[in-house]
């Protein structure tokens, strides 16, 4: 299934003076503000690569899951969690109301199409609704802070390096998001 974020959060979210202040630890960084946007862009790209790993928004921003070929079933699985607010199911560019419940799973979240909602749309729907684990990054759990400062610490220091191996990601980042990736148990099984 394909997520499209449907809005990104504002730069204003971003904690780029605490990226500052934990990169000037760690190997001396200048004061001006000429690097802002190369920070940003770090910040953003360590952020998505968490997010993606633990299949959770950091922050709180709108998705969209186009779908097709739907009927076959009831029940989606969305590839981010959790969702906050209201899921709104359209067709065509009109919302169906009332169309979508919503199940908070551990890992993921689970969405149900109503029953008079199958054949209305056809083949094609969009399911549309705001996920996030906090509105601002001071609410965003102490661990997954870190892992975001250490991996875009990580991408900024060694941004001159192209032989890394494909997804690496540092020890330490990968021990501070364990506890919030989806444990599997077999081939496709999972907790």
């Amino acid at each position: 299934m394909t997520r499209i974020i449907d809005t990104n959060f504002p730069d204003d979210l971003l904690p780029v003076d605490g990226f500052k202040a934990h990169i000037r630890l760690g190997s001396g960084f200048s004061t001006d503000d000429t690097q802002e946007p190369v920070l940003k862009a770090f910040l953003r790209a360590a952020i998505s690569a968490i997010e993606a790993r633990i299949g959770k928004a950091l922050l709180v921003r709108g998705f969209e899951v186009p779908l097709s070929k739907w009927q076959q079933t009831r029940t989606l699985k969305l590839a981010i969690s959790p969702i906050v607010g209201d899921v709104s199911v359209w067709s065509a560019g009109n919302e169906i109301v009332g169309a979508a419940n919503v199940d908070q799973g551990a890992h993921h979240s689970f969405v149900t199409l109503d029953g008079d909602v199958i054949g209305a749309g056809g083949d094609e729907l969009t399911v549309r609704f705001q996920a996030g684990l906090a509105g601002v990054w001071s609410d965003v759990p102490a661990d997954l802070n870190q892992a975001v400062m250490l991996l875009a610490t990580h991408y900024y220091e060694h941004r001159e390096q192209t032989g890394l191996s494909n997804g690496c990601m540092p020890f330490g980042v990968t021990a501070l998001i364990q506890r919030y990736r989806e444990m599997r148990i077999s081939l496709g099984a999972t907790a």
